[in-house]
């Protein structure tokens, strides 16, 4: 899997795996014991469209970042749930979605429009 770094508009910068395969997608980060503050997991979807995740055999507690194919941020959900089967996300559109540590959205100050870049 390959890792990148995105700038977030606060100054703050985060260290990602890239899932872009079918299995990397649903794997997501399943089966993870930590995160640490500075990393996450970018998904990047076929297309841009409707997806929602999940919490399913998910450890720890993550925030999750939708964005849409020029990397702005059009939803957040902070604190999801360990192992909850609840679909989260709602009928917005996306390219991608960037999970983070529980918290990080508040210490970064992300906000809906904020706009990332990839280094």
């Amino acid at each position: 899997m390959k890792r990148r770094l995105l700038l977030l508009p606060t100054g703050f910068a985060v260290f990602v795996e890239v899932a872009r395969r079918p299995e990397e997608l649903a794997a997501g980060l399943s089966g993870r014991a930590k995160l640490p503050p500075c990393h996450g997991m970018l998904f990047v979807q076929p297309k841009t469209g409707v997806y929602r995740y999940w919490m399913h055999r998910v450890l720890i507690p993550l925030d999750i970042i939708w964005l849409d194919d020029h990397l702005t941020i059009v939803e957040m959900y902070v604190d999801a749930v360990p192992g909850s089967t609840e679909p989260l996300g709602t009928c917005l559109a996306s390219k991608y979605a960037l999970e983070l540590p529980a918290g990080m959205v508040a210490r970064y100050g992300l906000r809906v429009g904020h706009v990332l870049r990839a280094v």
